[in-house]
């Protein structure tokens, strides 16, 4: 897909935001990862991953007539899939790019914001019967 469809698709304002905060954050020095930061990426990336799923399926149900609708304002009320895969992958590798860049104090802060939204989401969609573990497909 061109950078030009993709952007088309995804807002103009995004397209820009993502190369610039690389751009900010592509020289800079960090710290090491310690093993509470190594602990606090996995919980944050396990609770991305889970919203991820849980929007595959508000997705999944908006497009075939369901009962499920999108909140979050950049994916619109009913995004395609393909459209949430790229919205949680871009997230994802931006997200490890600036921690990455931050000092140990700062990501630790970071990753626990992180963390306790995205919990706070994957609960909250839970409660509607939004399930990240299922046998069924949708």
């Amino acid at each position: 897909m061109a950078a030009s469809s993709l952007c088309r698709k995804l807002g103009t304002k995004y397209c820009l935001t993502v190369p610039l905060i690389f751009t900010l954050f592509g020289h800079a020095r960090a710290d090491d990862w310690s093993t509470t930061d190594k602990v606090l990426g996995g919980i944050s990336a396990a609770a991305l991953l889970s919203d991820w799923r849980q929007t595959q399926k508000i997705a999944i149900s908006c497009n075939s007539g369901g009962g499920y609708w999108e909140m979050n304002p950049i994916l619109g009320h009913c995004p395609s899939v393909a459209k949430v895969n790229m919205y949680f992958a871009t997230v994802g590798v931006t997200g490890y790019f600036i921690s990455d860049a931050l000092p140990s104090k700062w990501r630790k802060r970071v990753l626990i914001g992180v963390g306790v939204v995205e919990t706070a989401w994957v609960h909250h969609n839970n409660s509607l019967g939004l399930f990240v573990f299922t046998s069924e497909l949708f």
